[in-house]
């Protein structure tokens, strides 16, 4: 499970950049596609 380069930003997936589904676990943000 590698992120993408943006990895500072807060809202969306790391991964995917979407909003929808977001989880926050351990310091991690993935939508629920991603996870």
């Amino acid at each position: 499970m590698k992120p993408k380069k943006e990895f500072g930003r807060v809202n969306g997936c790391t991964r995917c950049g979407r909003r929808r589904g977001i989880i926050r676990r351990y310091g991690l943000h993935l939508c629920r596609q991603c996870f």
